[in-house]
This record gives structure tokens, sequence and C-alpha cells, in this order.
């Protein structure tokens, strides 16, 4: 599990460095990229009832989604869109509240697909 997230981290830092908007902390695609990890490793961090399977990945999840609100407000074409920004308050809400994977992964697809739009 260790060398899966220090693999997924080498290879996010590299892509980021490769396209700048990646990188760029006011961009859109930053919101776009932690949405997707969101709906991808939510379900190995919190289990069906709710339970905590790996605290480390828990932790991972809830800096992601802080992130990624924190972002929807700094981000003028985030910021401009309400609804969008009261749809990531509500994933990050029910992150830290450890809503089920089949809250979440919807959920953060929905969103994602909005700020693509």
């Amino acid at each position: 599990m260790v060398i899966r997230k220090l693999f997924l981290l080498i290879s996010f830092l590299s892509f980021s460095l490769a396209l700048p908007a990646f990188a760029d902390p006011n961009s859109a695609r930053l919101v776009v990229h932690l949405l997707d990890y969101l709906a991808k490793d939510y379900p190995g961090a919190v289990g069906d009832e709710g339970k905590i399977i790996s605290e480390s990945e828990y932790a991972e999840q809830v800096e992601f989604a802080n992130t990624a609100f924190k972002a929807s407000q700094d981000i003028p074409e985030l910021n401009s869109a309400q609804e969008l920004k009261d749809s990531i308050k509500d994933l990050h809400d029910k992150i830290v509240a450890r809503a089920p994977p089949s809250v979440i992964t919807p959920l953060a697809r929905k969103i994602q697909a909005q700020v693509l739009a």
C-alpha cells in the first residue's frame, strides 16, 4: 500500500511538472485531478458502513477534500459558480462524515464533470 501511494505521488508530481496547469494551485485542472483521485481511492479508505479501512488513506482523502474545497473558494472560475462551490462543500462534508463510497464516488464524478463543463 505504501509503495502504491509513493508511486502515485511520484507519478502525479512528474505529470504536474510536465503540465504547468497541474502544478498551479489556482487551476481548475488541479481540482479535476483531486476529484478523480477521491473518486478512485476513497473506497480504499472508508468501507460501506462508514468504517475507516485505512487511517492513512482516509487522512489523505480528507486532505485532498480540504484542498479541493479551498480551491473552490480561491480559483475565480470555480468561485463564481455557487452551485459548484456548494457541491464541493457537500463532498468535503460527506468525506469528513465518512459517507460510504457509494455516495462519494458518484458525487466526485458529478462534480468533476461540472468543473470540466
